[in-house]
């Protein structure tokens, strides 16, 4: 009776793939952290398409904060900046690990209508005396969720739910942390990366996934020799990870000095 099933709904699919075969569009997607598919974005082949947010960041002219609601007691590497929709498992691959992607935008062709609630707006705008830029507000945002201090003093609570961040006292400490963020969302959507420093050895933990040994493995098992683009795309994973622990540190030193942790 099951398997009668799932041959109904695959005859129906492939109805409504013979109706209308250029429905959809072919569209990049990011299937694990830096490591970009490409997806046929047809309702008849997308069990649950999301499309309200698929559709608000497939341009790759919106940013999102991709994220898990809790890590069950692993250490605290769930947010993620995107400018592409996502894949159900990108940070993690258990089930119940699932994450969120948040828009910046809901209409990314408006871009004084930010996905932020007024409230929370109106209340950092007092702490910071100004109106402040969505994308900075997305900046610090980033840097705190990418601080090594914030993940180690709050690592209890993140384990369990969704993050939590402290307001800024004041604007310096707001705008330090902001550009920090940026250069880190920067390094993190990828092409084309910034200037790079010496590029490390070292990979980076991201959810439960080491980006370039995943980035790596996946094509090994997929028999699929290295391309041109997947060794550039490495090589600026190496980047990226050299420079994303640097401005870490540069986070916790602004952190510590602001005294926002």
């Amino acid at each position: 009776q099951e398997q009668s099933l799932l041959e109904r709904l695959a005859g129906l699919r492939r109805r409504l793939l013979e109706a209308d075969p250029a429905e959809g569009a072919v569209i990049p997607l990011l299937y694990r952290p830096f490591d970009v598919r490409w997806l046929w974005a047809h309702p008849a082949l997308l069990e649950r398409g999301r499309w309200r947010v698929t559709r608000v960041m497939a341009g790759g002219q919106n940013l999102g904060l991709v994220f898990s609601r809790f890590t069950r007691g692993a250490p605290y590497r769930d947010a993620l900046a995107s400018r592409l929709p996502v894949e159900f498992g990108v940070l993690a691959s258990r089930v119940s690990n699932r994450c969120s992607l948040a828009p910046l935008y809901l209409e990314p062709a408006i871009r004084s209508a930010p996905n932020l609630a007024p409230a929370f707006l109106a209340a950092l705008s007092q702490r910071v005396d100004c109106d402040p830029l969505p994308e900075d507000v997305f900046g610090w945002l980033y840097a705190l969720l990418w601080s090594p201090a914030f993940r180690q003093r709050y690592a209890a609570w993140l384990g369990q739910d969704f993050p939590r961040l402290p307001l800024p006292h004041s604007r310096e400490p707001f705008l330090a942390l902001a550009r920090l963020g940026r250069l880190l969302v920067d390094w993190h959507t990828l092409p084309p990366p910034p200037p790079a420093p010496a590029p490390a050895g070292e990979d980076l933990l991201i959810g439960s996934y080491r980006a370039l040994e995943h980035y790596q493995i996946a094509r090994r098992r997929a028999h699929r020799p290295l391309t041109e683009a997947d060794i550039q795309a490495a090589d600026r994973m190496r980047s990226a990870a050299a420079a994303t622990r640097s401005l870490q540190a540069e986070i916790d030193r602004a952190a510590a000095e602001y005294a926002i942790l």
